[in-house]
Parts: structure tokens; sequence; C-alpha cells
């Protein structure tokens, strides 16, 4: 529970004995502990807790198990550390801090729970943790993991986080809590928030980098844990996603909690490029400067104002999800969460960031004369299919992306020395690329490769048509073997493949892996008569026949 509900609560219970409650006698301090724990998603490695003594309980009134009333007092040493907190603030602020008739300093701090405004507490806080009076800790522990236990006296203390706001928290009074407050335990109001952002094809196979095809549609998450807007805590909260080379798929934005709660609706989601997000010119740091300035939606990005969220779930843990188009080559992503924390009477900004990437790769295809290597070979034509999709794929040389086809026949039939992409090789035509194609923007995967036109002087019963299987590694390591064929694709190595062309079927190469040339021309001369050819496709013959 928090620790300012607790106070305010125990405070309320002081303010019941109107001041008889601090003339009776102090009791023995007992052993307490105080609880911290981190906000769901997140953890207190990395934060040192130092633990002040405010004061101690004394005339404590029990009912049922509960403590129904309570005083709190503070010694010469606390006394004056408050009152010298009491002063700073004092003379920074407009709502002075008093000490009422029957109270001491340590005690008006204390009722402020009851009777302050929320800028006074913050700001006697944090007055108490800058103080010149500040005395020694009585601990000094270091967090770890989600949840970190300190062995005290009991009564009410100031907990410095190295990574958060100072936090004020009564323990247990002789091992009892109030009625309806459970004391002695809180979640840190920390400054240290921290960001995920992972990138997948799917939400079962998220990542922090991944490689997928330029034109796919890809999942991406962003992971936090909610500010907690309480007392002292976070006042303002944004999410800003920064794509380049993707584009967020608006309306795809959907926010649970860890438990499976959705708070989309919790969420205001502003997704038009260059459209102004309004911040709180009231939020201004020690020398007047806006903390919480007006933001611009990104070019293909989005802004997230998640003050309605933070105020109903503070502390736990947000899974915002979201398709994204890849519309670029090597491209990334970065989110990040601008939150305003309460600084006593000012305000601190405070932002995080993480990215995730996407990579994607190419290669390059040489069709040669299997007589005569340097001999390149124009007019081949080749479609490609993505093996994990089962698809064949059609390419926008325009964009650059590529898209599903609806079969091989809509497929996009690249031929080899068509530089200039007008499904023809001609004078208009690099030469330095004769019998090339480039393939680009491809991701991690299995692809196969199909000739489907053969070339000027190949076999004009067109039977003898290789295909390969190309892999691509997530970084980028890209291998060939042959399939259909196989003795007229080599692996060059280096990123690239030759396919190899026979000007007639006496060329085909005798290897155990694909047909020898006998069985060929047989087919050759029984399809010559009818027009049949036929084709090995996946080691089975299909027969199509045509007149």
């Amino acid at each position: 529970m928090n620790g300012k509900k607790s106070l305010a609560a125990a405070c309320a219970a002081a303010a019941l004995l109107s001041g008889l409650a601090f003339s009776g006698t102090a009791m023995a301090a007992g052993q307490a502990t105080i609880t911290l724990n981190a906000a769901q998603g997140s953890s207190l490695a990395g934060h040192t807790f130092e633990v002040y003594r405010i004061g101690g309980y004394y005339d404590v009134v029990a009912d049922g198990g509960k403590v129904k009333s309570f005083g709190v007092r503070g010694d010469t040493t606390s006394n004056a550390w408050a009152k010298d907190a009491i002063g700073d603030y004092n003379q920074s602020a407009d709502d002075d801090i008093e000490v009422p008739l029957g109270y001491d300093e340590a005690g008006a701090i204390a009722a402020l729970a009851d009777k302050g405004t929320a800028l006074q507490i913050r700001g006697a806080a944090k007055a108490l943790a800058e103080s010149s009076r500040l005395p020694a800790a009585v601990k000094s522990v270091q967090g770890s993991g989600s949840r970190t236990v300190i062995d005290v006296e009991e009564g009410y203390y100031l907990v410095v986080d190295s990574e958060g706001a100072p936090m004020l928290i009564g323990t247990k009074i002789q091992g009892m809590d109030l009625k309806d407050t459970t004391l002695g335990v809180t979640t840190i109001k920390s400054k240290s928030l921290t960001v995920d952002k992972k990138i997948g094809a799917d939400a079962g196979s998220l990542k922090d980098d991944g490689s997928y095809t330029v034109g796919s549609t890809v999942t991406q998450t962003i992971t936090t844990s909610v500010p907690n807007s309480k007392l002292g805590g976070a006042l303002a909260w944004k999410i800003t996603d920064t794509p380049t080379g993707l584009a967020y798929v608006k309306g795809s934005l959907t926010a649970k909690l860890k438990d499976g709660t959705n708070v989309t609706g919790l969420l205001k989601v502003y997704d038009t490029a260059g459209a102004n997000v309004p911040g709180d010119a009231s939020l201004v740091d020690a020398l007047g400067k806006r903390t919480d300035p007006d933001l611009t939606v990104p070019k293909d990005g989005f802004v997230i104002d998640a003050n309605q969220l933070m105020q109903t779930h503070p502390d736990k843990q947000v899974i915002i999800t979201y398709k994204a188009k890849v519309t670029g080559h090597d491209a990334s992503n970065t989110a990040r969460i601008s939150t305003v924390f309460a600084d006593g009477a000012d305000t601190t900004p405070v932002e995080d960031e993480d990215e995730s990437t996407n990579s994607d790769y190419g290669f390059r295809l040489d069709k040669t004369s299997f007589d005569d290597r340097s001999l390149k070979v124009n007019g081949a034509g080749f479609k490609i299919k993505d093996q994990d999709l089962g698809k064949w794929l059609s390419y926008d040389h325009a964009t650059g992306m590529w898209s599903e086809a609806a079969d091989q026949a809509a497929a996009t039939e690249f031929l080899t020395g068509d530089t200039n992409h007008d499904s023809k090789v001609d004078s208009t035509d690099d030469t330095a690329k004769a019998g090339r194609l480039e393939f680009a923007g491809l991701g991690a995967g299995d692809y196969l490769i199909q000739e489907t036109t053969a070339p000027e002087g190949f076999s004009s019963y067109g039977i003898a048509m290789p295909s390969l299987t190309v892999t691509i590694t997530e970084d980028g390591q890209v291998t060939f073997n042959g399939k259909d064929l196989p003795a007229l694709t080599t692996d060059d190595g280096d990123g690239s493949v030759t396919v190899a062309n026979i000007a007639s079927l006496t060329d085909l190469p005798q290897t155990g892996g694909a047909w020898s040339a006998l069985p060929w021309i047989i087919a050759a001369l029984f399809a010559g008569g009818i027009g049949l050819t036929a084709i090995r496709t996946g080691g089975k013959v299909r027969r199509n026949t045509s007149r």
C-alpha cells in the first residue's frame, strides 16, 4: 500500500486526540519492518535506500486488534531537523507549513498527511531529504529484486531512494495496522522507469531485433511499468513511438496489464503525423522551464497520453501491442517514455527509451552458359516463393516492397539483364549487369527460386528449368542449394549464386541429383509428336499437354 496513504490514515487517527495525544509519554519502541516493493515488472536493483527516523509512537489506543488512535513525537535531533526543513520549505512556497499548538515539529510533519496539501507533503519530504540538519541514517540498504525489507524500530520514517522520490512511511504499531490501512508497506515511487521494445512476426515470436521482409507486417510491443501518481509521484506520462522504415498500422494498438486486464480505453492515442500533443504548461522545474512540453506526432508513429492509465493503475506493468508495416531497409523503432515527477514544489522530467531493429538482406543471381561460365545469359525469367509462408511473392520496383501473390502465375517474374525493369532486355539496360538479377529487402527465412521462362537459345521444349532454395539467417548469412537440376546451381560463397543455362538437352550434366541426359532426350522426342512437356518438380514428374 502507498506510504502516503498509510501516513494520512495514521495522522487522521492522531488528530482524533485533538492535541491531547501529544501530552502523553512516549512508549518504548518495538521492532518493526519497512517493506519496499518495486512497481510490477520493475526491480529495486541499483537503488540505495537511506532510512531516517522522524518520530516515535505514543498514547496508542487499540480496538479489536487494530489501532484506533495514537500520537507521533520526535526527539531533540529529529525536531531540529524537522524545524529546519519546515523553514526551508516556507521560504520557497506560498502555503506555509505551520506547527499547530500542542505539536512538536516532527508531529507537524506527520500531521500534513491529514491536514496538509499535496504540495506541502511533497515539499516537506524533499526539504527533509535536503536539510543541512539531516541526521545520520538509521539504515542504509541496497535494493535487489522486486522487494526489499528493512528492519527498524517502530515509528515514522523518511526513506530516501537514490532512484526515486523521498517517501514518508509509518511502521506497524505494536504489530498492528490501522482499521483500514496496512502500515509499513509501500511501493516505491521510482524515477528510474524503463521501457522494453520488441518486434516479431507475431506475438509469439517477439525479440529485441528481427529480420523481416520489406513490405511485411510485423508485431511490436512496448512494455513498461506504470508510474505511481500518488503524493510525491508522477504528474504526467507520455509514450512516443518513432519509427524509421516502419509505419504504424492505425487502429491496431491495444494495451493490457500483466494480469490481462484490457486498458486500451485509458490511452489517448495521437497518430496523425505532425499533430500537436499538448503538455501541461504549469509543470516546471526550479528554473521555470517546462518539464511537460507539447509533443509532435512523428511520421508513421504515434504519441500516447497515458495520464488516465497512470492515475487508474499505478505501479502495474502494461504491455502495449500494435502492428507496423516494414516500409524500408534496415528499419528501426524507438519507444520513449516521458514522465514528469514531483520534486517538492517543482517538477523533474525523466525519460527512458529502447529500440528494436529490423534487418533485411539480399542476394545476387547470375545466369551463365553451362559450357562457358563467363558468358552471361539474358532473358531468363525467375519467380520467388516464401517457403515459410507458402506464398509466391510480388515485388514493387518503385517502392522496394514485397507482397504475397495469389499464386505463381500472379507472382513477379524477374528477367536476367532487365536492369530497368520494363520486362524486356534491350539497349536501354545496363550491359555491365548482363545475366544478373539482384534481390533485396528479404527477411530471414527459406525461399524457393524457380526459373519460369527459358532464355533465348534454351531448349525449345522448356523442360530443363532449374530451381534452387535460398536460406537467409537472422545475421544475414545466405546459402543456396540446387533443387531441380541441382548441378546447374553453384553457391559462390559470397551471397551470390550462379545458375547455368544449357543450349541443348545433350548438355545436361550426368549427376545423381538430376536426371541424366538420356531420359530428358527421350522425353523431348516423345513431346515432339504431341507437344507434351515434362517438368520435374520436387522429385516428381508433372505432365502438361498443349497443342
